[in-house]
């Protein structure tokens, strides 16, 4: 009797013991958080199609030759519209531009030009998300010396680049050079501008 009263208390004693020492916690798995990863557009699967877009910039402008020397520089900006096809990397394309202008030339004539039209090849290297372009193409300017409006033609030369933002927006830059002849005008005289303008473009 006794030895089991003292089983007993021993028990009884040694139960808060067992009660206070719960089996430890098993710790909670680890969870990685996301990487988030920057979009990348491979050119093959972004640069073909059509597109439209806006253009912004600035212009300078002379006129030479022929008892003429005229210059003069300023704003311009307008429209375009073009396709694009991408060959595996060399991407090549046509593009019809206009261009409302503010540029005034003054001098021995005084000139102003009302707007810029060209129609331009295109052909260029893509790497990724960026197009790098050369272009090549005509261009007919309008303008008066204080007379009846009057067209001059020419050519159009230049570079330019694109980066493509998601795949139906673009943003790039483009520099053109372009040469008029004003013969039929004033003989002897040769006209040229040289256009730096910051682009655009909603691809569909």
């Amino acid at each position: 009797m006794v030895r089991f009263s003292l089983f007993a208390a021993a028990a009884l004693i040694g139960a808060p013991a067992f009660a206070g020492n719960p089996l430890p916690a098993q710790p909670e798995p680890m969870v990685e958080a996301p990487v988030m990863v920057a979009p990348v557009y491979a050119a093959s699967s972004g640069w073909t199609g059509g597109y439209v877009g806006a253009q912004l910039g600035w212009g300078d402008a002379d006129a030479s030759g022929g008892g003429v020397d005229s210059s003069g520089d300023g704003a311009l900006g307008g429209l375009h519209a073009g396709y694009r096809y991408d060959f595996g990397g060399i991407v090549a394309g046509v593009e019809l531009s206009h261009d409302w202008t503010d540029i005034s030339l003054s001098g021995t004539t005084d000139v102003d030009v009302d707007s810029v039209t060209r129609l331009m090849g295109t052909v260029g290297y893509a790497s990724g998300a960026n197009l790098f372009y050369g272009a090549l193409g005509v261009a007919s300017a309008k303008g008066d010396a204080g007379g009846p409006s009057e067209t001059l033609d020419g050519t159009v030369i230049g570079v330019g680049m694109a980066h493509m933002l998601n795949p139906n927006t673009t943003v790039g830059f483009e520099v053109l050079s372009h040469e008029f002849d004003a013969e039929d005008l004033n003989p002897g005289t040769d006209a040229d501008a040289t256009t730096i303008q910051a682009k655009v473009s909603f691809k569909f």
